[in-house]
């Protein structure tokens, strides 16, 4: 060890920088999986999903919570749609909120939606098209029945920002 001082010393501090990080890399690896964890059962978000072009009934939602590996099952909508910001239109996805919580939203402002004329709408949304809380959207669908075209125009008064978890 005397004639190699140099040596030495650089082992011993490529040792200690190695320990450092290995016990950084541990406790931040331990804070993180805490904090999703947190964040998970907070939001109550969900395990699997089961889509179908066709829709599920009732009967099928409680056939997949009779199976024994599933503590609840819940049905969702979801349906891809128009809203008119004001400069155009863009596509949207508009989703309902389940009775049992599942995949509840993370509110940054306002609350969530209490009656069928509100709407809670995503932070992206509002920083891409202007809106802010207490604005009104309006969301344009066209159906074709018999050869007829019908516009359905619905405006919801927008009440909450909020960020999904699972996106």
């Amino acid at each position: 060890i005397r004639k190699e001082k140099k040596r030495f010393l650089a082992l011993m501090i490529i040792s200690f920088l190695g320990v450092t990080m290995v016990t950084g890399l541990k406790a931040a690896c331990d804070d993180l999986r805490i904090s999703a964890n947190d964040i998970f059962f907070k939001q109550n978000l969900h395990d699997i999903t089961v889509l179908s072009t066709l829709g599920l009934t009732e009967s099928d939602v409680r056939a997949l919570s009779a199976l024994d590996c599933i503590s609840f099952a819940e049905g969702t909508y979801s349906k891809k749609i128009r809203v008119d910001n004001g400069l155009g239109y863009s596509n949207a996805i508009i989703k309902t909120f389940t009775k049992k919580g599942i995949d509840s939203p993370y509110v940054t402002s306002g609350r969530l939606p209490k009656t069928t004329n509100e709407i809670a709408v995503s932070q992206a949304y509002m920083k891409k098209t202007g809106k802010k809380t207490g604005d009104y959207l309006i969301i344009k669908e066209k159906k074709e029945e018999q050869n007829r075209n019908w516009q359905i125009n619905n405006s919801f008064n927008c009440i909450a920002q909020f960020s999904y978890c699972n996106y």
